[in-house]
């Protein structure tokens, strides 16, 4: 059981592709996982915009970012959790609630979007409680179908 000065004992870190190794699949990921956690796609979070990696003492919380898709401009939140998020689950959420709305005043991004698995209703808890509000996918989303059938997308806005 961990004191409540080690629950607060959350710090972050520049997004490096190599931290995606260092989190274990989750059931919630087994089918992307591949691709998840490949160099190639931790390079293009990486690139694609701004992300952190929280660690605490026993290791690596989660990677969570916000990434600029490339075919509508639009900024995305991402997130990769690790077996940990649940024990640092008010930190780690104080602390991406922060860099959301940081980094949307900085950009002077009007919203940011996201999406969660269908299947995932704990994600989709988490999502509402930072503020994402659900919206339909638009008709002339680049977005492949098999996405839009099996995720659900979230909108929150900042102004």
């Amino acid at each position: 059981m961990l004191n409540s000065k080690q629950h607060k004992m959350m710090w972050v870190t520049e997004f490096e592709p190599r931290h995606l190794r260092l989190l274990p699949v989750l059931r919630n990921d087994a089918e992307h996982s591949e691709l998840l956690r490949s160099t190639q796609h931790g390079q293009w979070l990486k690139e694609a915009g701004n992300a952190f990696s929280a660690w605490v003492p026993e290791g690596l919380v989660a990677c969570v970012g916000v990434g600029i898709r490339p075919h509508d401009g639009r900024p995305e939140a991402w997130l990769i959790g690790g077996p940990l998020i649940d024990r640092y689950r008010f930190s780690f959420h104080r602390k991406a609630k922060r860099m959301l709305e940081s980094m949307s005043r900085f950009y002077g991004w009007p919203e940011v979007f996201t999406t969660t698995n269908k299947t995932d209703t704990r994600a989709e808890r988490w999502i509402r409680a930072l503020g994402f509000q659900p919206v339909e996918w638009p008709e002339d989303s680049a977005t492949p179908a098999e996405i839009r059938n099996g995720y659900h997308l979230y909108r929150k806005e900042y102004v």
